[in-house]
């Protein structure tokens, strides 16, 4: 794996701005995550918990996380969450002991 390689989510846009947070670790098993954040995705914003698979030396889809409720999570409803601005993955960080 290298910096070099790239990876997107398939439901962001350039004013999502996903990417603007990063980080990375690596598990005892080896395993190596990172979590992306889009501040501005669907305008409350998200954060993109990735995984790098070396056999097929891709970067792969875990999950989305969202601020409470924006949908399945609970919380926010509907117009709610399009006047939040939270910024949800403004900042992220992902530790090796999860």
């Amino acid at each position: 794996m290298t910096l070099l390689e790239k990876c997107s989510s398939s439901d962001t846009v350039a004013k999502d701005e996903y990417g603007h947070a990063l980080d990375m670790a690596t598990r005892s098993n080896g395993a190596v995550y990172a979590i992306v954040g889009a501040r501005h995705h669907d305008t409350a914003g998200s954060a993109y918990l990735i995984s790098y698979d070396e056999a097929t030396r891709q970067w792969e889809h875990v999950v989305e996380i969202i601020p409470g409720g924006a949908s399945q999570n609970g919380g926010f409803d509907g117009e709610e969450v399009d006047r939040s601005y939270d910024q949800f993955g403004y900042a992220v960080s992902v530790t090796s002991d999860w």
